[in-house]
């Protein structure tokens, strides 16, 4: 009876090995989809550094660091600020406000200076707080999409119907 009962959960662990390799897959297939790329902070350091990933290095244009490691006020919010000053300070606000659950999560819209090619692009950024028993933040889980096609997209049609209204004035 024993060997049967191993024998059954040597076939439920690999259902769910499968399973999970299967989720993982889905998962990178939507991630590169929708330009997308998983990041995370651990607050156990501190609130001073993020984790990123292969994916979202690849998006943000950063250089690759060890562990992927990057941090919050020399690495990510100057390249929003040398963009636009006021919406760096309201990315940084929005993302005190989910740490301090002031918001239900960090949602944020913003551009980002890529270091690699000095390309700016936009994204949209959410992020999760999980607390600990304390109730302080313990980690806070992302993702970041790359929607700079979009905002080009809905900037040329923005000036083809200004351009309309132009000509239908005239």
């Amino acid at each position: 009876e024993l060997q049967a009962h191993r024998h059954h959960l040597q076939d439920l662990v690999a259902e769910r090995t499968t399973q999970l390799e299967r989720a993982e897959f889905l998962n990178e297939q939507a991630l590169e989809l929708a330009r997308a790329g998983p990041w995370r902070m651990d607050f156990s350091e501190g609130e001073t550094h993020y984790i990123s990933s292969p994916r979202t290095v690849e998006i943000f244009g950063d250089p690759p660091r060890p562990g992927f490691r990057y941090h919050i006020l020399d690495d990510w919010y100057p390249r929003i600020a040398d963009v636009d000053p006021g919406i760096a300070r309201a990315t940084y606000g929005n993302f005190l406000a989910a740490l301090a659950g002031e918001v239900p999560r960090y949602d944020a819209v913003h551009p980002y200076r890529r270091p690699a090619d000095g390309r700016v692009i936009w994204v949209h950024v959410l992020g999760q707080v999980t607390r600990g028993p304390d109730g302080r933040p313990a980690q806070l889980h992302g993702v970041v999409m790359d929607i700079t096609a979009a905002r080009q997209a809905e900037d040329a049609l923005r000036e083809a119907k200004e351009a309309a209204d132009v000509a239908n004035r005239a």
